[in-house]
């Protein structure tokens, strides 16, 4: 049955299935960009035939200089993959697979990644850098407040409406409609 379709097509099919539960259309491009960029040399290839040498080729140069990029396409690879198998393209391990699989062909992310978090305002400095905030007339600004009030996520704030806000409420709401909430509630 792997003759039937290529990787290429594999990945699309995924993607045609599952978009509906992705939050956005960027998500689902985003999703398909990624995969032809570092998944080329499979693009064309019968699904079925990709295996974990040519994964290992894809994500191995990636592994220590764009660990975070190499973690993204692994996965997406592995959900393809899945995806494929189940719908009968392809027998056998997911070559893609961490578990019983690359981990014993690469080492693992935590250890050739650092991660570098971002440096938060010391709570004492706080209330400064907020009025400093309040004197910029941006929207960028404005966001970075909502942020600092809310605890919300960035793409919930910078996409806030005026009319998801009931300010003359006794405590005053922002309603974030379930279809940009992560939680959709």
């Amino acid at each position: 049955t792997d003759a039937m379709i290529t990787f290429g097509v594999a990945v699309e099919s995924y993607v045609a299935a599952h978009k509906a539960g992705w939050s956005s259309k960027k998500h689902a491009d985003n999703f398909t960009q990624q995969l032809q960029l570092h998944a080329a040399r499979v693009w064309k290839r019968r699904v079925g035939t990709v295996n974990a040498n040519d994964v290992v080729a894809i994500i191995e140069p990636l592994w220590t200089t764009k660990p975070e990029t190499a973690s993204k396409v692994r996965s997406r690879l592995e959900r393809v993959f899945d995806w494929a198998s189940h719908a009968g393209f392809r027998d056998g391990p997911n070559p893609a697979a961490w578990r019983n699989g690359l981990e014993h062909r690469l080492p693992p992310l935590a250890r050739v990644q650092t991660v570098v978090p971002r440096r938060a305002v010391p709570v004492t400095d706080a209330p400064a850098v907020y009025a400093k905030l309040k004197a910029v007339d941006s929207t960028a600004a404005k966001v970075v407040q909502l942020i600092a009030l809310t605890a919300a996520r960035p793409s919930e704030a910078r996409e806030a409406r005026a009319a998801e806000f009931d300010l003359d409420a006794e405590q005053p709401i922002w309603t974030v409609p379930a279809e940009r909430a992560k939680s959709r509630r």
